[in-house]
């Protein structure tokens, strides 16, 4: 029985794929045939660039994803798509079947429990997905097993096998990698527009994370990760940011400046502005209308 990667019941019986087919080859100002098969497919380029084609249907909306040398996309079976490349582009390709009650030593369930993101990628439920293979892991379990496909002797099965299962982890790896920072960065804009558009209020970080739809303490988790300081770090950044065009382009009292910007307190202000800018809030609006004041001057 065959199954599309994205259909619950490869976990509900015994599933495991096996590779119908692949290639490593040089497509040179080639275009394909619009068409689908049974096959799930890893479309992985070496050299140059192409474009896959996707569509809804056979007649329906197209989407084109541009592939270049470390990318790879994962389409399911029963999805219509073509390859297209105008100049020259080697590639990788397996396509593998899903058989439900297969014998085999191992199963799309056992993965599932054991890796995060192979539960990651099975729950994503998706036609395609597209990641970038930044550790060289799919590319040698991809070449494994093209370089061995078509001398497989009918007693290495078991270690195909082991192969496939090392094919999948390090797409799932990949996938899971690729979508994840694609995710971390929309939360985390999400995080800083919030951020900016309340800059004269006392926010609190379950606040603002229970507002965007995650945990506080992934929250916090990504901004260290992906912008390398703290929520209150960024907030205070945004904070001076604000302020130093009230110094510029105003003539408010400092105090009122702090206020305005989300700072309790005159002192508070002045030492994080300090700290940020290597300056105090009266020594950046006296350096910035100096220069001001000299520009207007070469002017006239």
């Amino acid at each position: 029985m065959f199954c599309r990667f994205a259909d619950p019941a490869v976990l509900q019986r015994r599933s495991w794929p096996a590779v119908e087919a692949c290639y490593s080859r040089t497509w040179t100002a080639y275009r394909m045939t619009p068409h689908c098969h049974q096959q799930a497919e890893i479309m992985y380029v070496l050299k140059g660039k192409c474009r896959i084609h996707l569509y809804a249907t056979s007649a329906g909306a197209q989407q084109t994803i541009r592939l270049s040398v470390g990318e790879f996309i994962f389409i399911d079976a029963g999805v219509v798509h073509a390859l297209e490349v105008e100049e020259s582009s080697y590639m990788v390709n397996a396509e593998f079947s899903i058989h439900a009650d297969e014998i085999s030593m191992l199963s799309l369930s056992t993965l599932y429990q054991a890796s995060e993101a192979m539960r990651w990628w099975l729950d994503a439920r998706r036609a395609f997905l597209c990641g970038v293979d930044s550790d060289g892991a799919l590319h040698a379990a991809l070449s494994t097993i093209v370089d061995n496909f078509t001398r497989l002797r009918e007693d290495e099965k078991p270690l195909q096998d082991v192969r496939m299962g090392q094919l999948l982890l390090a797409c799932a790896q990949s996938l899971h990698a690729a979508n994840t920072a694609a995710s971390s960065l929309i939360y985390i804009r999400q995080a800083v527009q919030i951020l900016t558009e309340r800059l004269d209020e006392t926010i609190r970080v379950e606040d603002l994370a229970r507002q965007i739809g995650i945990s506080a303490s992934y929250l916090q988790k990504l901004f260290h990760q992906v912008q390398g300081m703290t929520i209150i770090d960024c907030l205070n950044r945004l904070r001076i940011e604000r302020s130093k065009l009230l110094l510029t382009r105003t003539d408010d009292a400092v105090i009122d400046v702090a206020m305005a910007t989300g700072f309790n307190s005159r002192q508070h202000f002045t030492r994080v502005f300090t700290s940020i800018e290597g300056q105090s809030p009266q020594q950046y609006r006296k350096a910035m209308k100096e220069r001001q004041r000299q520009q207007m001057f070469a002017l006239g």
